[in-house]
Formats: structure tokens, sequence, C-alpha cells
């Protein structure tokens, strides 16, 4: 077990760390992306995510700046509002499922010009970026759900069968997570897909998301991955 899954004890916070039955890599994940990257996901699209990516189509399209950058899973969209004050030149748009989430933070947002935060299925949003040809400068996907038991490999967004598709909307990533399996497994799923990626462990001076604060008072290891050029 790698050291980041082996702390029990936390002495500056109180998050635990990721705690999983997987030790390494999953062993199928080689034979798993190939399957999505031959196949890719093509679930139908409901009437409310077509409103959804039409109002933030619309938004973006309005808006004196040309480019934007996606917050993808973005929770409380506290990070996203943090991506708007660092890149004051882009659109930022934040999308998470759970309006439970986003709270209050939707009405707030109307405070940066620059940013817009909805409620909407990133599988759905994504299948519609590529139909409409409306790509992102980046995307970032900052502590996702690290489903960390073995056999949820495949909700894990670099084992499910949207990989391909969120690549082809936008191979310029940043991901960060506090499990070293995670980011390996990414990395790895990134050069299979053709996509050379730079792992490295991070020591964040202004964090990004109220989760990346915790984990560094709580002791955690951090992590980063990002696409470079060939």
């Amino acid at each position: 077990m790698s050291q980041l899954n082996s702390e029990t004890h936390l002495p500056h916070g109180n998050s635990t760390s990721i705690f999983s039955n997987q030790i390494d890599i999953h062993p199928d994940l080689s034979s798993i992306i190939t399957k999505h990257m031959a196949h890719p996901d093509q679930r139908p699209i409901s009437d409310e995510q077509k409103k959804q990516f039409e109002f933030a189509w619309n938004w973006q399209q309005n808006h004196p700046l040309n480019s934007f950058i996606l917050d993808t899973g973005c929770g409380t969209g506290q990070s996203s509002q943090q991506l708007a004050k660092l890149f004051p030149d882009s659109c930022i748009i934040g999308i998470d499922q759970s309006m439970q989430r986003l709270g209050n933070t939707v009405e707030k947002c109307s405070e940066q010009a620059n940013l817009l935060l909805i409620q909407a299925r990133m599988e759905e949003f994504w299948l519609q970026c590529l139909e409409a040809k409306w790509a992102p400068t980046k995307q970032y996907f900052l502590y996702p759900n690290p489903w960390p038991k073995k056999k949820h490999f495949q909700r894990r967004w670099h084992g499910h069968s949207i990989f391909p598709i969120l690549l082809q909307v936008c191979s310029n990533l940043e991901l960060r997570t506090n499990w070293e399996i995670y980011a390996k497994e990414f990395s790895v799923a990134l050069d299979l897909a053709g996509h050379l990626a730079k792992l490295e462990q991070i020591f964040p001076h202004d964090p990004l998301t109220p989760f990346e604060h915790k984990y560094q008072l709580s002791g955690h290891h951090l992590y980063q991955v990002t696409t470079t050029s060939r």
C-alpha cells in the first residue's frame, strides 16, 4: 500500500486518507481504455440537459471574452470563483450535477462577470460540446470523487466510457487529487489515449478548492496531472 493510503493519524487536520482495496493501478486499465477508445459513450441527451447546455452556450457566445475554461464537477463552485480570478481573460464555466452543492454560490457568481455556474451532467455536456464543436481552452478536474473501490474503476473519469469524448472536446487537462493511484491511472490513461502527461506532487500556496485546503491541513500528499504537447 502506498504511503498516502497507509496514513492513519493526521496531526494537522481531520480529513481521513483514502482507503481502498486497490493497492496499485487497476489491472484492467489498459483493456478498458482500449475498449472505450474503440466504442466511446453514445448516450441520449435529455431535454433538461439540452436546455442547460444551450443556456451555457448562449452565455459564452454573447460574452465579450472569446475563450472559456471548464471546471468539471465544481462542487460548491468555490474553485470556479478562484479560476475566474486567476484567468480574467477567459470565461469560466463551473458544472456540477448537484444543485444542493452549488447552493448560494450561483447567486454570488453574478459578482464575477466572467463566471457561470450551472447544474448539469458532465457526460451529456461533453457530448453536446462535441456535437456543437464548442471547445474550452482547458478543463480542470479538481479533486473528483475517486471511487476508491476496485470494482468501481469505471466510475472514475479515466475509466468511464465518456473519457474519449472529453479528450476530443479538449485535451488540455489539469487534474488534482489526494490519491496517488488516481493520479497514476489518469496519467497512464492519457498516454494510452495518445496524449503525453506530466505527474508531479504539488504544494499549493493558494489552494484552489476547499478540499485542497483541507487535505493540506490534514497532511495529505497532493498530486497534479497535466497534459503536455508531443
